[in-house]
């Protein structure tokens, strides 16, 4: 099968990473997927087409602008490969290449969307929603993370059939409990003590994520905990002055988060309704690697870290640390045995099957 993944995104965060893995995987079981688009870690077969980033929330007034030139170059891209060898399917992650390109795409081969995360609330959204739904008659397909996306895009497309839901998976061999020397290794690595409380933060640095309040969480902590971010974004700048005079690390992108994970003692979700989560693949692999999570009410993960093994907080930073001290100390047990539900196979046969 030859998949044509139409995604450009200049960001690596849990979009790009779910891509990579599964298609990683399917290339392995002998399909042949083609990036047409950009992605920052891709390293199978690849187009370019010249379209930069993605649409966000920050770049609303732009992107009606860009819109016809990106759409001539994406399906400029598209038709000249497929004239050398056509795609059996398409799958479109993101709002520009799914507004933009559905309905041509859908007259050379199906189209499968992907959604990780509610659809965007607020300012610009009614227009947005509007341009999603015609969009979406289109399409074959749309996979999403959790039931409660599922339930927002089956209220923006005004129908369930072309919905599956498949919640995220993780590697559990690449992401596991580390032994006593990995996680010792792991902080000397980032020059932690061996007495450290080590939090950590790995997410896009965006406003809506919260991050400010993992920061100030530290002003009523011991002194011995530590912040590490792991993650890059718009953010950062306001971030880093913020954490002046604070225990906190910032890492930018990693190409993994396992030996961040193996150093940590809990991983903070903090965001706010406006990210829109849908299934929280940071919280996913820390548990993978015994860590439990904390978020906070509003989050929209509120209940999935309860199931993890993980505890919720008041929003706001002194909240968020007495529920830090006060973590059941087998929480990162039932972290673990709940990973195990969401395994990567599994998840691959899954997408597969579509």
């Amino acid at each position: 099968m030859r998949i044509g993944v139409i995604v450009s995104s200049s960001i690596r965060g849990g979009g790009e990473v779910y891509l990579e893995n599964l298609y990683r995987h399917l290339a392995l079981r002998g399909h042949e997927p083609v990036l047409i688009g950009s992605l920052p870690k891709w390293d199978l077969a690849c187009v370019d087409t010249g379209v930069e980033g993605k649409w966000s929330r920050h770049t609303a007034a732009l992107n009606g602008l860009s819109s016809a030139g990106d759409r001539r170059k994406l399906l400029t891209s598209v038709q000249k490969e497929h004239r050398s060898k056509p795609f059996d399917i398409f799958h479109a992650q993101y709002k520009r290449e799914q507004i933009l390109a559905t309905a041509p795409l859908s007259r050379l081969a199906p189209v499968i969307w992907t959604e990780h995360g509610l659809l965007p609330r607020g300012q610009g959204s009614t227009l947005l929603r509007w341009v999603y739904r015609r969009a979406a008659r289109a399409v074959a397909r749309v996979i999403c993370v959790s039931e409660g996306v599922s339930a927002d895009v089956q209220q923006a497309i005004g129908t369930s059939h072309k919905i599956v839901v498949i919640p995220n998976g993780v590697d559990l061999q690449g992401h596991r409990v580390p032994t006593p020397a990995e996680r010792q290794a792991a902080r000397t690595l980032f020059g932690l003590s061996p007495e450290s409380l080590v939090l950590v933060v790995a997410s896009r640095l965006d406003v809506a994520k919260g991050i400010d309040l993992a920061i100030r969480s530290l002003d009523y902590l011991p002194s011995t905990a530590r912040l590490i971010i792991a993650g890059e974004g718009p953010d950062r700048p306001r971030l880093e002055r913020l954490s002046l005079g604070r225990r906190v690390t910032f890492l930018g992108h990693l190409a993994s988060v396992a030996t961040v994970y193996d150093a940590s003692e809990v991983l903070l979700f903090p965001s706010a309704a406006a990210a829109g989560e849908g299934f929280g693949m940071s919280i996913l692999e820390a548990a993978a690697h015994g860590i439990p999570t904390l978020t906070v009410s509003g989050s929209g993960m509120e209940e999935r870290v309860r199931e993890a093994g993980g505890a919720v907080a008041d929003r706001d930073p002194a909240s968020i640390a007495a529920r830090i001290v006060s973590l059941d100390p087998a929480a990162g047990y039932r972290a673990r045995s709940w990973a195990e539900r969401y395994g990567l196979i599994q998840w691959v046969e899954r997408h597969e099957a579509i």
